[in-house]
């Protein structure tokens, strides 16, 4: 279990300047779109969020280039290292830009359509074409000044290319495109009628070669006028391909890839799986594919065998923790990662083990546990990985050591195990339940919760006792519980899987778990993990999102990170830093440059939940220090209906409970009043 206690975030998450970065791997896991190279060491590489990457080594290193949208990228065009185009967009937001500078800047181009761009070339300076999903093809004879659209027979232009200023090849999603004089007019030359064509090569000015959503592609060697139709392996959705010389050649797709030693009339399945979206012939012997989720793949034997283009850990990456300055990162497949530098550089550890880790909690800078599938437990002594015996056979969820020889952990199949002798003995604690447990955390050797359940139950468990009994606790869930989080002995947080309809994935106490209340309606969708540092500021996050809270968790700023992978832990260190982690090896961080001076003392907060309310309704107050209050429920005209507090409380975060039935539908409000001022929350009754 992540170690949460003792780190205080006095900061905004939504202060100017602090954002998410990517820290690994290199390039990022972003679906990339297109790719283009001027030579077989200099390319470009876009995709969704508005990512751009260049490298000047063939695709062994890459570097990210600042982007002027966050939209999708499809399609770009370089005539040398300073002067390039890219575009892509929204459905309805067409967008094409223009740097003269490498890419430091960009200058978005006027258009006369307002749909994605899909593909875009260039037959030389002044003569360029781009195409849309609408089926609107782009001709600029200025260079890209300015452009004029023609509306072509059907929809969504994958491909363009020009043999010379004359003849060009279209490929749409129903056939083929030719032009015979410089794009002024195009005529339908496909192999037949509404024959799906997304992948194009063309050798010379008649041959050219198609394919697409088919059981076969379709070679032309007279321009056009008639097509041989070869057959491949399976019906496959190829969506580009690329040919070494006249006879050797590699297709890509949703799914297997293809390879040709003949010009295409056989091809053969490789071994390689692909999410492509198109490759790229950089030299005699070489070519790289860019596709969904990050992929780049680089050949240097003509397609033969294929190696990863990234820089990085790219396993999918489950948990982290810092004690200090010293980070570590577990994930599947054995993977762990170490930092000794705050998380500036990562380093790849041995594990001893294939197995996937869930789980790390630290009790020192080098000292800790890590758990996984199997039941296996590595022990982290002065920052080595021991393998201990396994413990038990089911996979380990979550591992939580408030102290250097006590530790708990929880399993998928309901078990919980303690050792209190630093791993050397294993004891079996009794629960009382076969159901999947999560998440364990401990604030003392005493005192600790265990959450877990399935897709519609949710199970709450807490111990007083070092874990000789553990009772349930109610829960306001309907779903199964995945992560939790107390920042002490009373202030907790838990979320589970959103059943998609109500809304209540995330749940808090101010008790210790006496009470537990959703405290928010908003739709999380699958959430994996949740952090807060004091009673006000928190973290969650999910797919590719990240939220964050400045009151409690009932209003969320999201942060979108343009990448869609599954964030599957997050972990701050200090008031400006913090890190999350995800699939494909995804790191990313948070650096606050701006950061604020801490507070002054907050001044008293109120907020109320569910609004609108129908039967019941929960408030909550945070005093910044012990003082006197008042906490009243008055009606739209101000007369007091209802006192649910009058006198001192202690600083800190109180709730009050009460019962809405008996009001009518309608607006009220809740006043309250302590030295630091009147504080009032409108809500709603429905009936």
């Amino acid at each position: 279990m992540k170690n949460r206690l003792l780190i205080m975030l006095l900061f905004l998450p939504s202060v100017c300047g602090a954002k998410w970065e990517i820290v690994s791997p290199m390039p990022a896991p972003f679906d990339f779109r297109d790719l283009f190279f001027l030579n077989q060491d200099i390319g470009w590489v876009v995709g969704n969020a508005g990512a751009i990457y260049k490298t000047v080594d063939g695709g062994r290193n890459w570097q990210q280039l600042n982007t002027p949208t966050r939209e999708e990228l499809r399609c770009l065009y370089f005539f040398d290292e300073l002067n390039g185009w890219i575009g892509g967009g929204a459905n309805y937001d067409a967008q094409l830009f223009r740097t003269t500078d490498g890419g430091e800047s960009w200058r978005r181009v006027s258009l006369p359509i307002s749909t994605k761009l899909l593909a875009l070339t260039f037959v030389n300076s002044q003569l360029g074409f781009a195409g849309n999903t609408h089926g609107h093809i782009l001709r600029t004879t200025d260079g890209g000044e300015s452009w004029q659209s023609q509306r072509l027979k059907w929809d969504e232009i994958y491909r363009i290319c020009f043999v010379n200023e004359r003849v060009g090849w279209i490929t749409t999603g129903f056939g083929v495109l030719k032009t015979t004089d410089g794009g002024e007019t195009w005529s339908d030359v496909s192999p037949g009628p509404e024959v799906d064509t997304k992948a194009l090569h063309v050798f010379s000015e008649n041959t050219v070669i198609v394919g697409g959503y088919a059981d076969d592609v379709h070679k032309t060697v007279n321009g056009g006028k008639t097509w041989d139709q070869y057959p491949l392996p399976f019906k496959k959705n190829m969506t580009a391909m690329a040919f070494y010389n006249d006879s050797v050649g590699t297709a890509v797709s949703w799914g297997n890839m293809l390879r040709t030693t003949d010009g295409g009339r056989s091809w053969q399945a490789t071994d390689y799986l692909t999410g492509s979206e198109n490759i790229v012939a950089t030299g005699p012997n070489t070519a790289l594919i860019c596709g969904l989720g990050g992929e780049l793949l680089l050949t240097d034997d003509m397609g033969l065998t294929w190696r990863d283009a990234k820089k990085g850990m790219t396993k999918t990456l489950t948990a982290l923790q810092f004690k200090g300055e010293i980070g570590w990162i577990v994930g599947c497949n054995g993977s762990i990662l170490n930092s000794v530098d705050d998380g500036v550089t990562w380093h790849e550890q041995l594990s001893g083990t294939t197995v996937d880790l869930t789980a790390v909690d630290l009790n020192g800078p080098g000292s800790g546990w890590i758990v996984g599938s199997h039941g296996t437990v590595l022990h982290l002594l002065d920052g080595r990985t021991h393998l201990q015996h396994h413990v038990g056979e089911a996979k380990i969820n979550a591992v939580s050591s408030p102290t250097p020889d006590s530790v708990w952990l929880c399993s998928d199949n309901g078990s919980i195990w303690f050792s209190g002798t630093a791993g050397d003995q294993w004891k079996q604690q009794f629960c009382f339940t076969n159901i999947e447990l999560c998440d364990i955390q401990f604030v003392d050797r005493h005192c600790g919760w265990c959450v877990g359940g399935s897709r519609d139950l949710s199970i709450i468990l807490a111990t007083r006792d070092s874990g000789q009994h553990w009772t349930e606790q109610k829960s306001p869930l309907t779903c199964g519980i995945r992560d939790l989080c107390f920042i002490d002995h009373q202030h907790g947080w838990l979320i589970g899987d959103d059943d998609g309809f109500s809304g209540r994935s995330l749940a808090k106490t101010s008790d210790g778990g006496e009470t537990w209340y959703c405290i928010t309606d908003r739709y999380m969708g699958w959430p994996q993990a949740v952090f807060f540092s004091d009673p006000l500021f928190g973290w969650i996050v999910y797919v590719g999102i990240i939220l964050s809270t400045p009151d409690g968790g009932v209003s969320w700023q999201e942060y979108q990170t343009g990448i869609y992978s599954t964030l599957w832990d997050i972990f701050f260190t200090q008031p400006n830093r913090g890190w999350a982690v995800g699939t494909q090896g995804l790191i990313l961080r948070w650096e606050d440059e701006h950061q604020v001076p801490p507070h002054e003392p907050i001044s008293s907060r109120i907020r109320v939940f569910p609004n609108p309310a129908k039967a019941s309704m929960h408030v909550t107050f945070f005093l910044p220090q012990e003082n006197k209050a008042a906490i009243f429920v008055c009606n739209a005209k101000g007369q007091r209906l209802q006192t649910l507090h009058e006198g001192r409380l202690p600083a800190g975060e109180h709730i009050f409970h009460f019962d809405t039935q008996n009001y009518a539908s309608g607006v009220y409000w809740v006043l309250a009043q302590s030295a630091t001022g009147t504080d009032t929350e409108r809500f709603i009754v429905v009936r």
